[in-house]
């Protein structure tokens, strides 16, 4: 049969006290019990410093992970949030880029307003690249794209362009015979007077 190193170290602890009670002279010593040896082991786990402590060492070790955690889902979530946005402004731009004839003659409309008061269409033209750059702001304004990107390509220009030159066209339609309202389409651009004006 073999025996164990921890059962053959107590045998030979036990071999060494009673040699030691026999040389004094003195009764054999007994073992200590478990229940003093447990003792003994709790007194020292309760006399170790509270940074060694288990419970310390899983809190400590759970707080570092789950900060760590936080960190890189929050930073992975902002670069996700990044390229959507400048997947937009690109898109934004490639939209105003197809609509450059239409943008063209909007231009020229404002420029001679008589045509809008007179003719649906014409006005509609005009309204339509209106609607799209106030959408536009709305979603630089709620920053659904990339700033950087649409001032590097000029859409805050384009729209403070058109604002001014539909605000020509709506002063002097106010002034024309009869009359006609353009700031009723005006009112409807919220962001976009915002984008183009500041206020």
């Amino acid at each position: 049969m073999r025996i164990r190193r921890p059962a053959l170290a107590l045998a030979l602890a036990l071999i060494a006290a009673a040699a030691r009670a026999s040389a004094q002279g003195g009764a054999a010593v007994d073992p200590p019990t478990l229940e003093a040896r447990v003792a003994r082991l709790e007194a020292e786990q309760s006399a170790a410093p509270w940074w060694r402590s288990g419970l310390f060492s899983g809190l400590l070790g759970a707080l570092l992970g789950g900060a760590s955690t936080f960190y890189f889902s929050r930073r992975s979530e902002k670069l996700a949030r990044e390229k959507d946005n400048l997947a937009a402004a690109i898109k934004l731009a490639e939209e105003w880029r197809g609509l450059n004839d239409k943008i063209g003659k909007a231009r020229g409309l404002m420029a001679a307003p008589a045509a809008i008061a007179a003719s649906a269409a014409d006005r509609n033209l005009v309204i339509d690249y209106g609607n799209w750059l106030d959408l536009m702001a709305v979603r630089w304004r709620r920053g659904f794209v990339d700033a950087p990107f649409l001032v590097e390509t000029g859409l805050d220009k384009r729209a403070q362009e058109f604002w001014r030159e539909f605000d020509a066209a709506r002063v002097a339609l106010a002034a024309h015979n009869p009359p006609f309202d353009l700031e009723r389409y005006q009112r409807e651009w919220p962001a976009l007077r915002k984008l183009a004006t500041g206020a």
